[in-house]
């Protein structure tokens, strides 16, 4: 009978593992366009390999006692491997507060030629890109280094 239960409690929490994955995957292609070029069947393999990756993982922790949030980890969990599976990475982008009104509050750090936004794969390397071309550490307290997928 025990054995029992413990199969019920690892089945609850994949079940609630796939649900939480399956709800970021709706907010993120909410914002992400291209999440939904492929076919949903798709969508659903990945998910339950996922569902159960993370349990695996994480399945003996007690949320209870530690620092961790389940919902926390599970989210960005969830979008480390939707994204990563669409071919997309973390990189980092710096921008600066604009005065006045406009719809993007940040004016971004643009390649030499203006065509592109400049990207890096750390803040500490944005940073040495910086101070390389001039910016002191307390002109950066001024600007805004921010995670995107791109």
């Amino acid at each position: 009978m025990a054995y029992l239960n413990i199969q019920k409690a690892e089945f609850n929490r994949a079940t609630e593992n796939l649900i939480e994955i399956a709800w970021k995957y709706e907010s993120l292609k909410v914002e992400y366009d291209f999440l939904t070029n492929t076919d949903s069947m798709s969508w659903k393999h990945l998910f339950v390999a996922w569902a159960n990756e993370f349990e695996e993982l994480h399945g003996s922790k007690n949320w209870n006692e530690i620092d961790e949030d389940y919902y926390e980890t599970i989210e960005r969990f969830a979008e480390e491997k939707i994204m990563g599976w669409a071919g997309k990475k973390k990189r980092i982008v710096v921008g600066r507060h604009m005065e006045g009104i406009t719809l993007n509050p940040l004016e971004w750090l643009l390649s030499n030629d203006g065509a592109e936004i400049m990207t890096f794969n750390s803040v500490d390397e944005a940073k040495g890109f910086l101070k390389g071309k001039g910016y002191q550490e307390e002109d950066m307290e001024f600007l805004r280094f921010v995670e995107e997928w791109m």
